[in-house]
């Protein structure tokens, strides 16, 4: 029931964007005093697209993997050393304050509206089961999304304070497939 809903929704939003293109190739025909606006108004349409995660986008980013602790001492909670949701929210929030453009969480492409949710040792991103070492990709300035997750006190440091282990890796070219991607 949900899968053919999704499909219908999937099938209904690609009729949208369909047209919007159509819209977008009619106002690319407008006369020259309009031109510019056009081209204004076309790159922040596109500049938004990304944002929604309706377009691939590549570019340059980080790499932040979030691990389960190797050490559990005996008697402990094994809860109190495994990467729950409120790790990854964390670090999704962060990035995006810090300006990523795009994120996505084991692959799953985020969005505005995207939902991370914990189950037992593996998590929910809008749906789709992913389990531990959870690799965040962020596309933006590498320098700054790095400095942010870094400072101290910041995100990083408490994270390690949870038992969590942390890597972050800077890259040259991610590249992150739009959010309603078939497979």
């Amino acid at each position: 029931m949900e899968q053919s809903l999704n499909k219908m929704l999937q099938e209904e939003l690609r009729l949208y964007q369909y047209q919007v293109r159509e819209l977008e190739e009619n106002l690319s025909t407008v006369n020259e005093k309009s031109e510019e606006k056009a081209e204004n108004l076309l790159e922040d349409i596109e500049r938004l697209r990304k944002i929604v995660g309706q377009v691939q986008v590549t570019g340059p980013g980080i790499e932040i993997s979030l691990e389960d602790s190797d050490y559990l001492p005996n008697g402990a909670n094994p809860n109190d050393y495994i990467v729950h949701e409120g790790h990854i929210q964390q670090v999704v929030q962060e990035l995006y304050v810090a300006g990523a453009e795009a994120i996505a969480v084991n692959g799953y492409r985020l969005r505005h509206s995207s939902f991370i949710q914990c189950i037992g040792p593996v998590i929910s991103v809008d749906g789709n089961i992913s389990s531990a070492p959870f690799i965040i990709t962020a596309i933006g300035d590498a320098d700054h999304l790095e400095a942010a997750l870094t400072l101290h006190g910041g995100v990083q440091h408490q994270l390690i304070n949870d038992e969590v282990t942390v890597r972050i890796q800077k890259k040259t070219n991610i590249l992150l497939d739009s959010y309603l991607t078939e497979g």
